[in-house]
């Protein structure tokens, strides 16, 4: 849905600024370049002009005003804006008041992208009580400051995927396993390369047996990420099964797209032999997309105002 916006700022400004940067790098250094010295984000502002400076058709213009303003119409704020809160980061405000997390907790966020995003989905609300499924950014960013489950839990959690994780449970020899192979050995080969993970695959029924320094060596890569990189990776991991293909997302081994084909091997070869299910797989597929894109902008727009400085 964040690539369908448009209408008043943030959302015009995310749209056209802010997401293309998220699968373009060289273009993310060139549009904050220019876009950096804003700290705050008014929806008021007017939205921005597309890649070849055309302006938009008086029709366009006005089905998007006419959008934006029967959305502010419903609900119970009018304009979304973000603030620069200082050395602490930024917040997002509604009619100028900060937005708090369902725990009450202020909600800064470490990067202006990032509050950008959040910003957008606020903005995008259509009227009534805010949908938290159309705001799958502001969910992560609440989870990372609420803290509803404890750290060190959220960890033990975590670990216990790299005893089941998808990469390691193979099919006995044959048309899946040899996909599996195919699509999982240079994976597990990344980590032991670059994360020091020495994970084993099984075709055994009892699934892998893996070693003590192997889970050791999960466990300190989990307690090396902050709250927002560990509540991300708690949501790509149960999506994706795989402590393996999360962290693969998180490095920037694997793209969205690639993990999501990852983590649904065996149904995508089921879909093939037995074809699809109406209202199963299709929902399926539309749930995990959006639990593994989500998490990888959040990730990556926590990234962006360091990048640009640099």
């Amino acid at each position: 849905f964040l690539l369908n916006m448009s209408g008043p700022s943030p959302a015009s400004l995310l749209r056209n600024k802010l997401l293309p940067t998220v699968f373009d790098q060289a273009q993310c250094l060139r549009c904050f370049s220019s876009h950096g010295a804003s700290t705050s984000a008014p929806a008021s502002s007017s939205p921005q002009s597309n890649s070849n400076n055309s302006p938009p058709s008086a029709l366009a213009q006005a089905n998007s005003d006419t959008a934006g303003q029967h959305r502010r119409r419903n609900r119970f704020y009018k304009t979304v804006t973000v603030l620069n809160a200082g050395e602490a980061g930024y917040q997002v405000a509604l009619d100028s008041r900060p937005v708090k997390t369902p725990g009450r907790h202020p909600l800064i966020l470490p990067t202006h992208p990032l509050a950008l995003a959040i910003a957008a989905e606020w903005e995008w609300q259509k009227s009534g009580k805010p949908q938290p499924h159309t705001m799958p950014m502001m969910s992560i960013a609440a989870m990372a400051i609420d803290k509803p489950k404890p750290r060190e839990r959220l960890i033990e959690d975590l670990l216990k995927y790299a005893h089941t994780d998808v990469t390691c449970c193979r099919y006995e020899p044959g048309k899946v396993a040899d996909r599996q192979a195919e699509m999982y050995s240079p994976l597990l080969a990344w980590a032991h390369e670059t994360l020091g993970w020495s994970l084993v695959a099984s075709d055994s029924i009892a699934g892998p047996s893996q070693s003590n320094e192997a889970i050791s060596a999960v466990r300190r890569f989990l307690e090396g990420l902050d709250a927002f990189r560990l509540v991300a990776m708690e949501q790509l991991t149960a999506t994706c099964k795989s402590v393996v293909i999360a962290a693969a997302l998180l490095h920037g081994r694997l793209t969205p797209a690639e993990a999501f084909e990852a983590s649904r091997l065996e149904e995508t070869m089921q879909i093939e032999e037995w074809g699809m299910v109406e209202a199963g797989h299709d929902l399926d597929i539309a749930e995990a997309t959006t639990r593994i894109t989500a998490p990888s902008i959040f990730v990556r727009l926590l990234l962006l105002d360091r990048k640009a400085q640099n």
